[in-house]
């Protein structure tokens, strides 16, 4: 039956078609007697009988990766009427140790904690996909549990958290408060019920403490944490509220363990992908991937601080029970409310892999992220990792990438026009050292925006403000500019890089800036920002301030900002 079907699967499908099906077998056998292979009694003996359904049995987890193929494939190029061929970036090996490793667990730890299902998803620092389970037994259900299902993360969202506050200023060694507070009538707890006072940010992520992990929601705004976490590569709705701090949105497994790529592979976005190549049988091509991405969603600084704090977790936190000999590695653990999810999502320099453990039916259990995910992530990361040379997370750099600024008219002060083209003029420089750097070839690029050196064009994620006109070499990050005055004085305007030339503000400590006086055209020197603007400084936390009694306001943005969602990765 199987030669038989060969000249067209589809056609001859043995579950659409089964009539068929049993057409080409007799056809195959008659042609085999013929050519002397076997006797026209075994031939006779070998047909199937025509009271008797074709069964079809199907094993395997790659099974639910077939489905999501399947739906993929629709999105990519439309309704199929014909057979293709379809290359999947699945590893057949970490997929049947995937595969394995949650089953024997769930069976041997299911019954003593009270779950039933896992899911597992693998893919290497790039978003490529190897490995997916989207359940324990696909004959019984299909449900795919790592990309249709959306479960709550728990912590494992925190990251997310962080990050926005990494961005604001703070660092993992700002001191913060883990207490009981209320807010709006919300009260988060920890789950251990116990509260460690005054620590420092590292210790937040990495023993899962939630009040401290809710005051920094509440002070970047729940807002910024969803803009962090779409860019991240979340794409599933997220409402910003306050607990969200604690995992409270449904996400899929999928991509949440495609927003932890970036913390692996040097702050680069990606999108998981599971094709490669779609074609026809002769050969044609229909769809090939490509391997654009968003670019870079992490500043270099900044992704240095959240891999010190999500190594942290793993070393002396609740993921210290993930264990990848000789591998620095990083990750979070992450248990929902009553136990109902429990979620490991760790990566190294080479994949990252996250694990869902938990019931369809959204009864509690007796897991944590802590115990049998990071077990499973454990087994699995070490059969993956076997053969492969050991290597470090990526630190962030700047290194190969330049950032557009104005040309500055030494004459007015003002940005230079082109007098061949009568547009403002900009120039390249290295957004690592500072330096002038020779201007890409292609496209012109929007003042503000990263550059691919490679490409010429501009990179997808604009990690510098585009107010910014300049960067200062020392720390990498864009110079401030002064902002426009009530009274009509200073114009806002680019900030000019000076190097170590600029004077220090005896105020506030801070390096000045030049900027343009309005009422002469000179450049004079003025500080970067008020007093009373200026940004707290590391080492500084400042959690909900009790207005009223002991309630804070807060004020959720009258116009939430809009996000696009990469919907075709789950074949929605």
């Amino acid at each position: 039956m199987l030669a038989g079907i060969l000249p067209a699967p589809s056609a001859y499908n043995p579950k659409s078609n089964p009539d068929r099906a049993k057409e080409r077998q007799r056809l195959t056998l008659n042609s085999m007697a013929e050519e002397g292979y076997i006797t026209r009694e075994e031939a006779t003996a070998a047909q199937i009988d025509p009271n008797q359904s074709v069964r079809t049995r199907v094993v395997g987890s790659e099974s639910y990766v077939a489905d999501w193929v399947e739906s993929l494939m629709t999105a990519y190029i439309g309704e199929i009427d014909t057979d293709v061929v379809v290359q999947t970036t699945i590893d057949w090996k970490m997929q049947k140790d995937a595969e394995f490793i949650v089953k024997e667990l769930v069976a041997s730890e299911g019954p003593k904690r009270g779950f039933n299902r896992g899911a597992l998803v693998a893919m290497d620092v790039d978003g490529t996909v190897r490995a997916m389970v989207g359940g324990v037994d696909y004959q019984a259900s299909q449900y795919n549990r790592a990309v249709t299902a959306k479960r709550q993360p728990g912590s494992t969202f925190k990251p997310f958290v962080y990050l926005a506050a990494m961005e604001k200023g703070y660092t993992p060694e700002t001191p913060a408060e883990d207490a009981q507070f209320e807010y709006q009538g919300w009260s988060p707890r920890n789950a251990s019920g116990k509260y460690a006072g005054t620590v420092t940010l590292r210790r937040g992520p990495a023993y899962s403490l939630n009040t401290i992990a809710a005051r920094l929601a509440i002070d970047v705004t729940p807002q910024a944490v969803v803009d962090v976490a779409t860019r991240m590569g979340i794409s599933s709705h997220l409402t910003a509220v306050p607990s969200i701090a604690l995992g409270t949105r449904e996400v899929n497994l999928l991509e949440l363990t495609g927003a932890y790529a970036p913390f692996a592979n040097g702050g680069m976005g990606v999108i998981p992908n599971v094709i490669t190549k779609i074609e026809t049988k002769d050969g044609k091509p229909l769809y090939e991937a490509s391997d654009a991405g968003p670019g870079r969603v992490i500043a270099p600084n900044v992704l240095d601080e959240m891999n010190d704090m999500l190594e942290t977790a793993v070393e002396v936190g609740t993921g210290k029970g993930a264990n990848l000999n000789g591998w620095q590695f990083g990750g979070k653990t992450g248990t929902s409310q009553n136990a109902r999810d429990a979620l490991f999502v760790g990566y190294t320099a080479a994949m990252v892999t996250g694990v869902w453990l938990g019931n369809d039916n959204d009864t509690k259990t007796t897991l944590s992220g802590g115990n049998v995910p990071a077990v499973i992530w454990s087994e699995f990361m070490t059969k993956a990792h076997a053969g492969k040379q050991i290597a470090q997370i990526l630190h962030g750099s700047y290194e190969g990438q330049s950032v557009a600024q104005p040309v500055i008219d030494p004459a007015t002060g003002q940005q230079a026009i082109d007098p061949a083209t009568g547009q403002p003029m900009v120039q390249h420089v290295d957004a690592q050292t500072g330096q002038p750097v020779a201007a890409p070839a292609n496209q012109p690029i929007q003042t503000g925006q990263m550059v691919d050196p490679m490409t010429g064009l501009p990179v997808g994620q604009q990690i510098i403000d585009p107010n910014a006109r300049a960067i200062d070499p020392a720390t990498g990050m864009p110079l401030q500019q002064a902002p426009m005055q009530q009274d009509g004085g200073f114009q806002q305007g680019p900030a000019v890089d000076v190097g170590s030339t600029a004077p220090i503000d005896p105020d506030t400590g801070m390096p000045m800036v030049l900027v343009v006086d309005p009422s002469t055209g000179q450049q004079v020197w003025v500080p970067s920002a008020p007093a009373q603007q200026q940004q707290q400084q590391p080492g500084q936390f400042a959690p909900p301030q009790p207005v009223g009694g002991d309630r804070v306001i807060y004020r959720e943005p009258e116009q939430p900002q809009q996000r696009t969602l990469m919907d075709l990765i789950f074949g929605n």
